[in-house]
């Protein structure tokens, strides 16, 4: 199974949570990328959901992509020190 989700250009709290439901429905080996290309600013929650999403998947899965991630969508990982879990994904355009 494959999941793209498209991150929207100024996500807020409805989308960090709409996110996160979507996430918890996946099976474990769904193969995930999420389409950062449009991002104008991601604030906290939807990092972090993105971040507990790559830190806790399972050594067997496969791991997460980031396409076409923009400048703002890398930005916010590392204003809020997670740049370690970003690096946990794949990137592509």
């Amino acid at each position: 199974m494959s999941e793209t989700i498209v991150i929207g250009p100024r996500p807020g709290l409805a989308e960090a949570e709409q996110l996160l439901d979507t996430l918890r429905a996946l099976p474990p080996e769904a193969e995930v990328t999420f389409d950062a290309a449009a991002v104008e600013s991601l604030p906290a929650a939807c990092a972090l959901v993105i971040a507990a999403f790559a830190r806790h998947r399972p050594e067997t899965a496969p791991k997460p992509r980031v396409r076409a991630p923009s400048r703002e969508f890398v930005d916010a990982f590392s204003d809020l020190g997670l740049f370690q879990d970003l690096m946990k994904m794949e990137f592509g355009k």
